[in-house]
């Protein structure tokens, strides 16, 4: 088979937006004509995959806790599915589950924010005592169902993807604290390009999306992502690649 399907996940902090590089080919490879038609994009083939991920970060800004901020910790277990319905049309779905911590050297916990499950419509029973959600250990749960319809096609060998992504929260998960995600629906227009290099291993992928976010409290929160990947192909099975990734959105200041 020429083609070799690819997932990367463009990740902001807390929540995943899917994205595909999807026919990238090994330098030795053969390619066909380019009139001929592209088995991979055609209409039947689908997919189903796990990812596993784990991002780690210190936090280092003059906010209330100065300069050490604390420490991040996210695991990842994405499961996703996708289906081509017509030629280069694909439909895709997936859901993570994430596990997140948040620690800091600070007493108490890094901005620890209080959870009263024993509210009542008359306010706190007597024995009512809040807890402390950033308490040091990992919270997880589902996070977000991401859907979303691809438009596939070449272009000068070129490969080139529109896409609408909707973004739906799966439950009335916690936002704050060691939260999993934004708990927002949004909804994304973007588009992934590739290309691997003529007689070459090298590749690069850039993808750019603009979500349509849940406004709160008066303000715009929309947002940018923007990547822009490259990689080195040393078998058709193994590769390397190094990732770039941007967020630009609005917000109070």
């Amino acid at each position: 088979m020429r083609h070799r399907k690819m997932t990367t996940v463009s990740s902001m902090a807390l929540a995943l937006a899917l994205c595909g590089l999807h026919n990238v080919a090994h330098a030795d490879d053969t390619t066909p004509a380019d009139d001929a038609p592209t088995s991979e994009y055609a209409a039947g083939h689908g997919s189903i995959g796990f990812e596993y991920q784990h991002a780690y970060y210190h936090g280092d800004f003059d906010g209330p806790a100065g300069k050490d901020s604390g420490n991040g910790s996210f695991f990842s277990y994405a499961l996703q599915g996708s289906y081509f319905v017509a030629d280069g049309w694909e439909v895709h779905l997936g859901l993570p589950y994430i596990e997140s911590m948040l620690s800091t050297k600070l007493p108490g916990g890094l901005y620890a924010h209080p959870v009263i499950s024993c509210l009542t419509p008359q306010g706190p029973t007597p024995a009512c005592r809040p807890t402390l959600r950033d308490d040091g250990s990992y919270h997880g749960a589902f996070q977000d169902w991401t859907a979303g319809v691809r438009y596939h096609f070449d272009y000068n060998g070129i490969q080139i993807a529109p896409q609408v992504d909707l973004i739906v929260p799966s439950h009335n998960y916690a936002y704050y604290g060691t939260s999993i995600g934004e708990r927002n629906s949004k909804l994304g227009l973007g588009l992934d390009l590739a290309h691997q290099f003529d007689f070459s291993n090298f590749f690069w992928h850039a993808h750019g999306e603009y979500y349509f976010n849940t406004h709160h409290i008066g303000y715009n929160n929309d947002y940018y992502t923007l990547g822009l990947d490259g990689g080195y192909f040393f078998s058709p099975q193994w590769s390397a690649r190094l990732t770039t990734d941007l967020r630009l959105g609005n917000g109070i200041t």
